[in-house]
């Protein structure tokens, strides 16, 4: 149904929506220069995804309340 209609970014409000549509389009803009210069592109491991995810965790300005 939404074949060749590009990006749908559906979140909470139309501020959080509209940072979605533009982090995605940032990051398919680094695929494509990264595709540019090598094929395939490298991707992390499950492994290596898990251990960037755990730094999330504290990553940032924390406020305390």
């Amino acid at each position: 149904m939404l074949q060749h209609h590009g990006l749908i970014a559906c979140e909470v409000n139309l501020e959080k929506a509209l940072w979605l549509a533009h982090e995605v389009e940032v990051l398919a803009q680094l695929y494509l220069t990264t595709l540019a210069i090598t094929d395939p592109v490298p991707v992390l491991s499950d492994e290596e995804i898990a251990v960037v995810l755990e730094k999330f965790k504290t990553y940032g300005l924390r406020i305390e309340e």
